[in-house]
């Protein structure tokens, strides 16, 4: 079933999103700076091996042991606010103490974390392996202190477009799941339904669902994916449908 979202939803919806995205700011620079403080450490390595060697050093000695912390952080940060507003907008009632709810969060997280790490820094070192083969193509016999440095600088120019990709998906997944675990922690029986952002680049499978109303059990059909609310993983969803998505899910009282 669909029904129209009306435009103060809406804007409620977007204030909410860009509130996460703007707390997230400080996650984004974060992250920058303990990337590149590892990708530094790991091509100071480099420099006591062979050339010959640096894509297995990388592959073996490129590690990233501080994104468990950093997603319990992001996902409290961005989190509570959400759980706090989906409380207000069901029941009109104020969130319990807060510290039930960033344990919650932490649980989340911790989740998240461990199903991803591997893959995030395995992403990470194709990317520095890759820059590591154009560069020592294109140079030739050069200095290791000049190939290393100038590795370096490449991976700095490319970071932005990781780092925004991967915060701004985590955020959006993170109040994701703090909507579902507020909503279902009232005992209250709910509606769900996807709300797009409006933006330029929107799926067309996501906008095919826009409006849809479902029950609080029943998941959204989008594309070949379902998924419980946007950025929703439970269900083995496609990357494609989750990766910087800005849908939002507005729940309702039955």
């Amino acid at each position: 079933m669909k029904k129209k979202i009306s435009n103060q939803s809406r804007r409620h919806q977007d204030y909410l999103r860009k509130k996460a995205l703007k707390t997230a700011r400080y996650y984004d620079g974060q992250l920058k700076r303990l990337r590149a403080s590892a990708v530094k450490d790991v091509l100071e390595q480099c420099r006591d091996f062979p050339e010959k060697d640096w894509e297995d050093v990388i592959a073996l000695r490129l590690s990233e042991p501080y994104l468990p912390g950093w997603y319990r952080q992001l996902y409290i940060a961005t989190g509570l606010p959400q759980i706090k507003s989906t409380l207000r907008d069901l029941n009109k009632e104020k969130a319990e103490d807060s510290a039930i709810w960033e344990s919650v969060m932490r649980q989340y997280a911790d989740m998240r974390a461990g199903d991803l790490i591997v893959s995030v820094t395995g992403t990470l070192k194709e990317t520095l392996i890759s820059i590591l083969r154009r560069e020592l193509e294109e140079e030739g016999e050069r200095g290791v202190e000049y190939v290393t440095q100038k590795i370096y600088r490449q991976y700095r120019a490319l970071q932005e477009w990781e780092v925004r990709r991967i915060v701004q998906t985590e955020t959006l997944v993170s109040t994701g799941v703090a909507g579902d675990a507020a909503a279902r922690s009232l005992g209250i029986g709910f509606t769900k339904q996807w709300c797009t952002s409006g933006l330029i680049n929107t799926r067309d499978t996501h906008l095919a669902v826009d409006g849809t109303v479902v029950d609080e059990d029943e998941p959204f059909a989008v594309g070949d994916s379902l998924l419980m609310y946007p950025h929703d993983t439970s269900l083995g969803a496609s990357a494609s449908e989750i990766i910087n998505c800005a849908c939002s899910c507005i729940r309702q009282p039955k």
